[in-house]
C-alpha cells in the first residue's frame, strides 16, 4: 500500500524498530524476573508479578488493563479474520448483495472463529505453545502466496485459496498425528507451494512469473547499495591512520588540561572508594591501574606548557587516541571487576562513557568503548589466571553487565547519534553558505561597477532628456491653443527624441547588468563527476527539500572524469538542483549523467511549475526571471545566468526544455578534455 519503494522501506524500518524495542523490553523484563527468582513457574508469571511487585488497588487496575488489552486485541483479530474471509474468499460466491451489505456473513464467521479460539486456548497449556501454534498456522497459509506475489508470480485466486487450504490441512495433520520429525510449519509451507505451482501449470492458468512491471526504483536501490559498498571499499583503501586520529583531536589545547584534571579526580575517587579488604587482596593490579592512569593524566594536564620541540604532531595524534579509551574505559572496567561491581565505580564508568562520547565522534566512541572493555576483561582473566570472569566474581553480575551494555548503547545511539548527524548537517550547510558568500562577493563587485558607471553618467544622460520631456510637456499643456501647428510639431518631435534617448539609456543599463563582465580564471583539474553529482544531490536534499513530497531518481554513469573547475561546476549543479527543488511541490526529480562521445552530458528534469515556451530561451539572461516565478519568494535571475556563463567558459552549452504547463528539463554538455 506504499506510494513507492522508498516509503515502503521506511515503513518497514520504523515498524521493525518499534517491534524490536518492544521485544527487547519484554525480554529484559523476563531476564530481570529470572535474576530475582530462578524458580519461577512460566505459566504463572502474571500472577507472580502482580503478587510480588504490586499492591492492593494497583493490582486490580493492572488486571483490568491487561484484560482490556487482551479482549480488544482478540476482538480486533476475530473481526479482521471474519471480514477477510468474507471479502477475499466468499465474496465472488455471494449472490445476494443485501446479505453481504448487512454483514451477516462476517458476524457468523466471527462466532465460529471465536468458538474455535476458545477451544484452542483452553486446550493449550502455555502461552508460548499457543503462540507457536498460531505462527505455525499463519506461515504455511499466508507466507507462501505473499512471497510469490512479491517475487512476481501471478495465478488464479482459486488456486491460491486451494494452496492455503493444503497448507492448513498439512499443519493440522502433523499436529493430530503428533509427528515430531520436523516442525509442522515446514511441510505446511511446502504443501502450499507445491499445490499452487502444480495446479497452476497443470491446469495451464494465465499468469506465471510476470516479474515486476516497473523496476526502475529497484534498479535505483541496487545502484545505491553498490555505490555504498564501493565507497566503503575505497574508504578502506584510502584509510590513513594519522588522518583518522586527527579527526578525533580537540580543537583547543586547554581541553587537554581540563581532561587531565578530571582523570586525576576520577582515579583518586575510584581508588579510595574501593573497600580496604579488596585493596589488600588485589593490590598489584590496583597499583598498576592507579600509576598508569595518574602518569597519563599528568601528561595531558601539562601538555599546553610543553616546549614546541616536544609537541610532535604524530606523537600527539597517536597518544590522544590511545590514552582516552585507556583512561576512560579500559582502566574503569578493570576497577569495576576488581570492586565486584561497586556502585561508585559503576557511576564513574557511566560518566566516563558520556565524556568519551562528547570527545570523540559517535562511531569511533562505540568502537573504542567495546574494544577497550573486551581487552580489559581479557587482560583481567589473563592477569588473574581465571578462565572465566564469573570464576572471580559472583555469578549474578551477568545481569549487571547486560544492563550496563544496554544503557551504554541507548545513550550513544539515542542521544549522541542524532546530535552528531545534526552537527555534520550544520557543518555541510555552513560550507555551502560559505561558497554562496564567495559567489555573492563576485556579484556584488560587478554590481558596484555598474553602480559607479551609472552614477558617472546619470546627470547628463538622464536629467537632460527628462528635463526636455517635462518642460516641453508643460508648455504643450499650458499653451497648446496659442501655438501654431509647426511649433506643436517641433515640441512633439523633441519630446520623442528625448524619450528615445532615455529609452536608449535604460536599455544600455539593462544590457550592462546582463553582461556583468564575469572574467573567471578557471582552475581546471580532473574531477570525478559521478561522485560530485551524488554528493551535491545529497547536500541539496538535506538543506532545501524540507517537507516536500519529492522523489529522486538518478541515472548516473560510473567513473566519469571531467577536466574542469570544480568550484564553478559545483555551483552550476547546485543551482540546477536547487531550482528543481524550489519550484516543485511534489513529484519526481530525475537526474542523469552520462558520457556521450567526447562530451559529458548532465540533465535534470522536474515536475514543477514549468517555464512558458516563449520564455524558455530568455531565462539564462542576467536578472531575467520567468513570469511564473515573479513572486516575493522567487529567484533573482542570477543563478541560471551564472550557469550559462560557467558552461560557456568550459566551451560547453546549456539549454532548457518545457511544455509551458508542467515540468522543466535543464541540460548542459561539456567537452571531456
Amino acid at each position: 500500500m506504499a506510494r513507492n519503494v522508498k516509503q515502503a522501506q521506511h515503513s518497514f524500518i520504523i515498524a521493525g524498530s518499534v517491534c524490536f524495542m518492544m521485544l527487547l523490553v519484554i525480554s529484559w523484563v523476563g531476564a530481570l524476573l529470572l535474576s530475582d527468582n530462578k524458580n519461577l513457574d512460566p505459566n504463572n508469571l502474571l500472577a507472580y508479578m502482580l503478587e510480588t511487585y504490586s499492591y492492593t488497588g494497583l493490582r486490580g487496575l493492572t488486571a483490568i488493563g491487561i484484560m482490556s488489552i487482551v479482549m480488544s486485541t482478540a476482538d480486533s483479530y476475530i473481526n479482521s479474520a471474519a471480514v477477510l474471509l468474507t471479502n477475499d474468499i466468499l465474496r465472488p460466491y455471494l449472490k445476494k448483495k443485501e446479505i453481504y451489505n448487512n454483514l451477516i456473513i462476517p458476524r457468523i464467521f466471527s462466532i465460529f472463529i471465536g468458538i474455535a479460539a476458545f477451544f484452542l486456548a483452553f486446550k493449550t497449556a502455555s502461552i508460548l505453545k499457543l503462540l507457536l501454534i498460531i505462527l505455525g498456522f499463519y506461515m504455511p497459509v499466508v507466507s507462501v502466496p505473499l512471497l510469490l506475489a512479491i517475487f512476481g508470480f501471478r495465478t488464479n485466486s482459486k488456486l491460491v485459496i486451494v494452496g492455503m487450504g493444503a497448507g492448513l490441512l498439512t499443519v493440522v495433520a502433523f499436529e493430530i498425528l503428533n509427528i515430531k520429525i520436523v516442525d509442522s510449519v515446514i511441510p505446511g509451507m511446502l504443501a502450499n507451494l507445491v499445490i499452487v505451482m502444480g495446479c497452476h501449470y497443470l491446469l495451464k492458468q494465465p499468469g506465471g512469473w510476470v516479474g515486476i512491471k516497473d523496476n526502475e526504483q529497484l534498479i535505483e536501490i541496487k545502484i545505491k547499495r553498490k555505490r555504498r559498498f564501493l565507497k566503503l571499499v575505497n574508504a578502506i583503501k584510502a584509510f590513513n591512520l594519522l588522518t583518522f586520529c586527527k579527526k578525533n583531536m580537540p580543537n583547543q589545547e586547554y581541553i587537554y588540561s581540563i581532561f587531565g584534571i578530571y582523570c586525576i579526580i576520577s582515579v583518586f575517587s575510584t581508588m579510595y572508594s574501593i573497600p580496604q579488604e579488596i585493596q589488600l587482596a588485589k593490590g598489584p593490579i590496583l597499583e598498576f591501574v592507579y600509576h598508569t592512569v595518574l602518569v597519563s593524566s599528568s601528561i595531558l594536564l601539562t601538555f599546553p606548557i610543553w616546549p614546541p620541540t616536544f609537541k610532535q604532531e604524530k606523537f600527539i595524534l597517536i597518544a590522544w587516541n590511545l590514552l582516552v579509551p585507556y583512561i576512560l574505559v579500559f582502566a574503569p572496567t578493570l576497577l569495576i571487576i576488581v570492586s565486584n561491581f561497586g556502585q561508585f565505580q559503576l557511576m564513574i564508568f557511566l560518566i566516563n562513557i558520556v565524556i568519551i562520547s562528547l570527545l570523540m565522534r559517535w562511531q569511533v566512541a562505540i568502537v573504542m568503548i567495546f574494544c577497550a572493555m573486551f581487552i580489559s576483561i581479557e587482560f583481567y582473566k589473563w592477569y588473574m589466571g581465571v578462565p572465566q570472569i564469573t570464576d572471580a566474581i559472583t555469578i549474578g553480575l551477568q545481569f549487571k553487565i547486560m544492563y550496563l551494555l544496554l544503557l551504554i548503547s541507548s545513550v550513544l545511539i539515542v542521544f549522541l547519534k542524532p546530535k552528531q548527524e545534526q552537527q555534520e548537517a550544520t557543518q555541510a550547510k555552513v560550507d555551502h553558505l560559505g561558497n554562496q558568500i564567495h559567489d555573492r562577493e563576485h556579484e556584488l563587485e560587478q554590481s558596484l561597477n555598474l553602480k559607479y558607471e551609472f552614477l558617472r553618467n546619470i546627470e547628463h544622460e538622464t536629467m537632460t532628456p527628462i528635463t526636455a520631456i517635462t518642460s516641453l510637456g508643460q508648455v504643450l499643456d499650458e499653451n497648446y491653443d496659442k501655438l501654431n501647428e509647426q511649433q506643436r510639431r517641433q515640441a512633439i518631435k523633441k519630446i520623442a527624441k528625448s524619450s528615445e534617448r532615455l529609452n536608449s539609456l535604460t536599455n544600455n543599463m539593462i544590457d550592462l547588468s546582463k553582461l556583468s563582465s564575469m572574467s573567471y580564471e578557471l582552475n581546471k583539474q580532473d574531477v570525478d563527476m559521478t561522485e560530485l553529482v551524488y554528493h551535491r544531490l545529497e547536500t541539496c536534499k538535506k538543506m532545501y527539500i524540507n517537507n516536500k513530497q519529492l522523489e529522486f531518481v538518478t541515472d548516473i554513469e560510473e567513473n566519469i572524469i571531467l577536466n574542469c573547475d570544480e568550484h564553478y561546476i559545483t555551483s552550476t549543479i547546485d543551482n540546477l538542483i536547487i531550482n528543481a527543488i524550489s519550484y516543485s511541490k511534489e513529484g519526481i526529480i530525475k537526474i542523469m549523467l552520462e558520457k556521450v562521445g567526447i562530451e559529458v552530458k548532465f540533465s535534470i528534469t522536474d515536475e514543477g511549475i514549468g517555464v512558458p515556451k516563449e520564455e524558455i530561451y530568455d531565462i539564462f539572461g542576467a536578472f531575467v526571471v520567468s513570469s511564473k516565478t515573479k513572486t516575493p519568494a522567487g529567484g533573482r535571475g542570477i543563478g541560471l545566468a551564472l550557469c550559462k556563463k560557467v558552461i560557456e567558459l568550459h566551451n560547453g552549452r546549456i539549454w532548457a526544455k518545457s511544455d509551458g504547463i508542467k515540468g522543466t528539463t535543464f541540460i548542459f554538455t561539456v567537452p571531456i578534455a
